[in-house]
C-alpha cells in the first residue's frame, strides 16, 4: 500500500497520527463505508458535477450504504473531526441547509503503517474493500458496462515465487496504483475543460500469499 496524500493533513497532525486515524476510520465497517462514499465524491466529474454539486449528501450516502442518514451523519462528523472528510458546499433544500461532503485524501496506507496493524484489523479494512471491489463489478457485469470497451482487463495469477519476486510485485503493485491516480487526476483536468462525457472507471488491484502451497502437477509421463 501507498501512502496517503492529504491537502492539508488530518486536522494537521504528524503523518504517522494521520494514518493512525484513517486506519481506524477503515477498520470500522459503518465508517468505513460512509468514508469511502465521501472519497468516491472527490473522484466525479459527472452527474455530479453536472448539476454544479461538489460533494456528496447525507441523503446521498445514505442511499448508497444503505444506512440511516442520522448514523450517516454522526459518522461523517467524526470524519470532519479527524480531518479525513470536509464540507464543500452547502445548499438550501425545502427549508433545510444540505451540507455537502468530500474526502480530503486517498485511503492508501504506507507498509510501516499497515505493519502495525494488528492482523484483525487488517483483516476488515480488506474485507470492506473486496466487499466493495465485487459489488461493483458484479453490478458492471449485470449492466454489461464491464465488457462494452474492449480495454476491459480481468486477470488472475497463481504462482510461486522467491522473497526477491514478492517483493518486485509488491514495488510494482504500488507503482501500478500511483500511476492509476496520476493519470485519473489528468484526465479530470481535460474533463472539466472540455466538458466531455466521463467514463466511469473501476479498478483493483491485489497482491497477497496464498492460504496453503499447493503441490505442483506432476508432468512426468
Amino acid at each position: 500500500m501507498s501512502h496517503s496524500s492529504h491537502a492539508d493533513g488530518s486536522a494537521g497532525l504528524p503523518e504517522a497520527e494521520q494514518h493512525e486515524v484513517m486506519v481506524a476510520a477503515m477498520a470500522e465497517p459503518v465508517r468505513c463505508k460512509i468514508f469511502l462514499a465521501a472519497v468516491e465524491a472527490a473522484f466525479y466529474v459527472g452527474s455530479e458535477a453536472a448539476t454544479g454539486q461538489t460533494g456528496i449528501s447525507v441523503r446521498q450516502i445514505a442511499e448508497r450504504v444503505q444506512e440511516s442518514r442520522r448514523r450517516v451523519r454522526y459518522h461523517l462528523e467524526v470524519l470532519c473531526r479527524q480531518g479525513l472528510v470536509e464540507v464543500v458546499e452547502e445548499k438550501r433544500r425545502r427549508g433545510v441547509v444540505e451540507h455537502y461532503y468530500r474526502a480530503k485524501g486517498i485511503p492508501l496506507l504506507s507498509k510501516e503503517a499497515t505493519e502495525k496493524l494488528p492482523v484483525r484489523r487488517k483483516q476488515k479494512i480488506i474485507l470492506e474493500t473486496l466487499r466493495k471491489v465485487f459489488a461493483e463489478a458484479t453490478a458492471a457485469l449485470g449492466s454489461e458496462t464491464y465488457v462494452r470497451r474492449p480495454e476491459w482487463a480481468a486477470a488472475r495469477v497463481h504462482a510461486d515465487v522467491d522473497e526477491q519476486g514478492w517483493t518486485e510485485l509488491g514495488v510494482i503493485y504500488e507503482k501500478t496504483t500511483r500511476d492509476a491516480l496520476a493519470i485519473i487526476a489528468k484526465a479530470q483536468e481535460r474533463l472539466r475543460a472540455t466538458g466531455e462525457r466521463p467514463v466511469r472507471v473501476g479498478a483493483a488491484a491485489l497482491l497477497f500469499e496464498c492460504a496453503a502451497h499447493e503441490a505442483a502437477p506432476d508432468l512426468d509421463p
